[in-house]
């Protein structure tokens, strides 16, 4: 699940498409990738669209979770005017 995700956000930048389109969410995605808390992110942002596979991750993750959530709590997104985007920008 978290590879799609991580391998769209690797193409994003290595291909500079962040500096034709600008994104501040997979700019973010991308400080949460070089963090190394993606997988457990992915896990966070899809757990309601399979919450036994999410149970059955977080069983074999406690770890991972636990680190996420941490930094998490101290790191969260936050939109303003100057990093809000809307698709009428693309």
């Amino acid at each position: 699940m978290a590879n799609i995700r991580d391998n769209f956000i690797k193409y994003y930048f290595d291909n500079k498409q962040n500096e034709q389109y600008p994104n501040s969410l997979f700019d973010y995605n991308k400080i949460i990738i070089d963090e190394g808390h993606f997988e457990a992110y992915s896990y966070w942002i899809l757990m309601k669209g399979d919450e036994k596979e999410f149970d059955k991750w977080h069983k074999k993750n406690e770890r991972k979770w636990s680190e996420f959530i941490n930094w998490f709590s101290e790191n969260g997104m936050r939109i303003d005017p100057k990093n809000a985007f809307h698709s009428s920008q693309y």
